[in-house]
């Protein structure tokens, strides 16, 4: 029979430990860590050897998220305020990077995430296909053939579980872009939707070919 290892809080915090110290592994490991990878382009992603690298406030901020069998944990390292943030939740539609954003603008306020605004739309045909593409999800229509690199579990798991979700919304009032963002070879547009009096964070990411890497709705 096969084993598993579970991890505990105070295993996660032990680990916290040796990445602060830069234990257990050598100088030159920890360099490739934490260095954004060069993609075959030429172009620089934030993610290194299991930390997304980014800034906040200013400051470093590693970072990773993670999910398996139900359970979702968020792991997140601010360096400048030596402040390190472990969430670990046992339900898996739950957002953990939420509570750790909401724990980091509670212990230093200039750590919070700037709440998303409407700002200048340059592709109405992008944003007009990504509004087409929740009607697919909605109807159970969206077609595997323009995703690429997504996950296995997305369409046996992921798109069911959005179009019981927008059945239950309702119809889509007017999407709007609120971000617009370069990472690597990728483009991520993350728009704000209407449904009746509640507002969501609708998330989709392409490669230059257009297809879609990664598609997320979630309460704004």
């Amino acid at each position: 029979m096969a084993s598993r290892t579970w991890s505990t809080m105070k295993d996660v915090l032990a680990w916290d430990a040796a990445v602060d110290q830069r234990a257990i592994l050598g100088r030159g490991s920890w360099q490739q860590i934490l260095t954004p990878v060069k993609l075959n382009s030429g172009a620089s992603y934030p993610y290194g050897f299991g930390w997304v690298i980014k800034e906040r406030a200013g400051k470093p901020l590693h970072q990773h998220a993670g999910s398996w069998q139900g359970f979702v944990s968020a792991y997140s390292r601010f360096l400048g305020d030596e402040l390190s943030i472990v969430v670990l939740i046992n339900s898996n539609t739950a957002n953990p990077t939420t509570f750790v954003d909401g724990i980091a603008a509670i212990v230093n306020p200039a750590l919070a995430v700037p709440p998303l605004a409407p700002v200048p739309d340059g592709e109405p045909a992008m944003t007009a296909r990504f509004k087409g593409m929740l009607e697919q999800l909605r109807n159970g229509t969206l077609d595997p053939a323009g995703f690429a690199y997504v996950p296995s579990w997305f369409f046996p798991e992921a798109v069911p579980y959005y179009q019981d979700l927008l059945q239950d919304l309702g119809p889509a009032g007017p999407i709007v872009l609120a971000k617009r963002e370069v990472l690597g070879d990728d483009r991520v547009y993350t728009y704000l939707v209407k449904f009746g009096a509640a507002t969501w964070r609708y998330t989709v990411s392409i490669i230059p070919d257009g297809r879609v890497t990664s598609l997320s709705l979630a309460k704004n």
